[in-house]
């Protein structure tokens, strides 16, 4: 029985993007409708490390020793899946809940099953992932980014910190507010503009209290390329230059004079060539002597 129900399950799963991971909480129908087969599905995973746990009333933890089954970590294409399901009464009126964490992606999801829809589940909460970056801005300017993202509910807290101290609107922080993702999930961006040459310690503190998350990156003072040490950039550029003209004028003038010396000595070769047929020593004919 448990091996047809695998089977069938197998035959379902489908290859979907590894940029995109899925978490899929649904049930089907089992044992002559009186049994329902609930499944927790996660996939698009670029490494094998997916922890998958299904959860009675969003607390208690089942094991196989309740009845879990597990395909266990397969690879398909270039992205890893696996899939747990337990089968229940129909009669069960207990909530159940699947949480998928992959700790190298920083993902981390809990859907519950919904029993009046087909759908594949409903997200209880999502882990939101963080990212602090810094782009460009006009002279020595630049933008230091905070980002959340992927994050369920919506309510969330956002600090940009300098020495420790939050920063507000007043400081200059602009902030996106709280927008609504494609997957059903949501996102903040808040920045700030800041001199290039500001050695204050920066920091961006993102609080979820829904998937018990609460993490804080700080800014390494690493710029972008081409706003990294601009002066000095400079400086090494125009050292290089003066470099190369002074190689070309050491190089270059003695092969020039040494052109010049053979062009010369090759001239006086084709003169001293014309007049090589005249006798050397033919003296001017006495005027005297005629006489």
């Amino acid at each position: 029985m448990f091996i047809y129900v695998f089977v069938v399950f197998l035959l379902v799963v489908q290859t979907v993007n590894g940029d995109q991971p899925d978490v899929e909480m649904f049930s089907e129908s089992f044992n002559q409708d009186t049994e329902m087969v609930l499944a927790c599905r996660a996939r698009g995973f670029n490494t094998s490390g997916i922890e998958l746990h299904i959860k009675k009333n969003r607390c208690d933890l089942l094991t196989k020793e309740d009845g879990v089954k597990t395909s266990g970590i397969y690879q398909q294409g270039n992205t890893y899946w696996r899939e747990d399901y337990i089968i229940i009464s129909k009669s069960e009126m207990s909530n159940y809940s699947c949480e998928v964490i992959h700790a190298e992606s920083r993902f981390h999801v809990e859907k519950v099953w919904d029993p009046d829809s087909d759908g594949p589940g409903r997200i209880i909460s999502s882990r939101p992932r963080v990212f602090l970056s810094v782009d460009n801005e006009v002279q020595a300017k630049i933008t230091l980014t905070c980002l959340a993202e992927g994050f369920y509910p919506r309510n969330i807290t956002l600090n940009i910190k300098r020495n420790g101290n939050i920063l507000t609107r007043e400081d200059g922080v602009d902030s996106s507010g709280v927008c609504p993702r494609e997957d059903n999930t949501f996102q903040r961006r808040d920045h700030i503009i800041i001199s290039k040459s500001d050695r204050s310690d920066y920091s961006c503190e993102v609080i979820h209290a829904a998937s018990d998350s609460h993490e804080e990156k700080v800014w390494d003072h690493h710029l972008p390329p081409d706003t990294d040490d601009k002066d000095g950039d400079s400086w090494l550029k125009s050292a290089i230059i003066a470099a190369v003209i002074v190689v070309l004028v050491l190089v270059l003038v003695p092969v020039l004079f040494l052109v010049l010396v053979l062009y010369l000595r090759s001239d006086l070769g084709d003169r001293r060539g014309r007049y090589s047929d005249v006798p050397q020593d033919v003296e001017a004919p006495d005027s005297e002597s005629n006489l």
